[in-house]
């Protein structure tokens, strides 16, 4: 879940699926989750209140699809960047 859904349900709105897609690009990269725990309270920690590990990815990707993973992880939803600028970054990725 993203960290507004933990907090508050109402405030969800499209950036949720920026920052899937965000969860989703940084276990592809890192062979795991950014947050874990057996514990819901642990995993509800890591979502709410820590930076995602973005040095898990060093070794796996350049600085700035490090930097566009950590922006999509943003806990501020306002601070995801827009999917289409994702897209756009990405198509720039092979140059």
């Amino acid at each position: 879940m993203v960290p507004e859904q933990w907090l508050d349900s109402n405030r969800v709105d499209f950036k949720v699926d920026v920052h899937a897609l965000g969860i989703l690009w940084f276990q592809l990269l890192a062979g795991q989750l950014p947050y874990g725990g057996s514990e819901l309270q642990s995993l509800m920690l890591g979502h709410v209140g820590l930076p995602p590990p973005l040095q898990w990815l060093e070794p796996h990707a350049p600085a700035s699809v490090r930097e566009l993973v950590g922006r999509t992880l943003s806990k501020n939803p306002s601070e995801r960047p827009e999917l289409s600028e994702v897209l756009d970054l990405l198509s720039t990725l092979g140059d």
